[in-house]
């Protein structure tokens, strides 16, 4: 909800409804038949269910892309995953402390890479950017500064440019700028489903080559 006399956003995020048995199985005998490049999961569901798909994709030799937090998180990664996109508060939360600086944080996203719970980590920070960490090292790009009316869809956007730069075969360098590129056009228009194709592409390229 936009108020707009104070030009705030308030977001009211109920409870949602309980998947079932039956919905999982439907769900997963889909994944079993379906051919694609990149299966992206994203939300609060289950823990197992990510790991289960995670398995699952490992042995279709699909991608798998994960966008989670708490519990769902951690045991995606137990199971493995190609690509985790969390933000910084929801790394903070896996790792169980703060991460105030640049070197903390970078040094955490290397860790599960190395540990070889993610080929890549997209950690989104804020208005300081996002990096990505890979077998190649850690890249850094700053945020784009834009006048701020939604953070709804923000994370989801960056990991759906990031994603689909990948499956296009783009560098990771170009990845993250598409991520980049997607969240910011998902700040600087309000409310939700506004991201547009065009603003993306002009938000890429303000980005640093």
């Amino acid at each position: 909800m936009f108020e707009q006399a104070t030009k705030l956003e308030y977001r009211f995020v109920p409870q949602g409804p309980t998947a079932g048995p039956h919905d999982w199985s439907e769900i997963l005998a889909r994944l079993e038949q379906i051919e694609c490049g990149w299966i992206v999961a994203s939300g609060s569901l289950e823990p197992g269910i990510y790991a289960t798909i995670a398995r699952l994709a490992r042995r279709r030799a699909i991608c798998f892309a994960v966008d989670t937090s708490g519990a769902p998180l951690r045991a995606a990664l137990e199971a493995g995953v190609d690509l985790v996109k969390p933000s910084l508060s929801e790394l903070e939360g896996y790792v169980g402390h703060a991460l105030p600086t640049a070197a903390e944080q970078e040094a955490e996203a290397m860790s599960l890479v190395l540990a070889g719970h993610a080929a890549l980590v997209a950690v989104t920070l804020g208005e300081q950017g996002a990096i990505l960490a890979s077998a190649e090292g850690v890249l850094r790009m700053p945020a784009i500064p834009v006048p701020f009316r939604s953070a709804v869809g923000a994370g989801d956007s960056f990991a759906a440019g990031i994603t689909s730069a990948l499956s296009r075969g783009a560098s990771n360098r170009e990845a993250l700028k598409w991520g980049v590129a997607a969240g910011t056009a998902a700040v600087a228009r309000a409310g939700t489903a506004r991201v547009r194709r065009e603003d993306v592409e002009d938000w890429y390229s303000k980005l640093p080559a």
